[in-house]
């Protein structure tokens, strides 16, 4: 399995999105509690995968959570 590698974390409001360094992000929006949702990760806007890193939206998932987790606790 190829790495996935994060180039950096932008957080903005009411979203926050981590981009990888293959050019894929993911985001997922901060305000959910205000609205009644549950937080979602999503592809960030239109570079949609079609080479593969859709296998690994599970990974990349998971390392933005740990990511997340990690700054809240810091």
């Amino acid at each position: 399995m190829e790495r996935v590698i994060i180039q950096r974390i932008e957080r903005h409001e009411g979203f926050v999105a981590v981009y990888f360094r293959d050019g894929y992000a993911l985001t997922r929006r901060t305000d959910c509690e205000e609205y009644g949702e549950e937080p979602e990760w999503d592809w960030f806007g239109d570079n949609r995968p079609d080479d593969g890193a859709e296998d690994h939206f599970g990974e990349r998932v998971r390392i933005a959570e740990d990511l997340m987790q990690a700054d809240a606790e810091a």
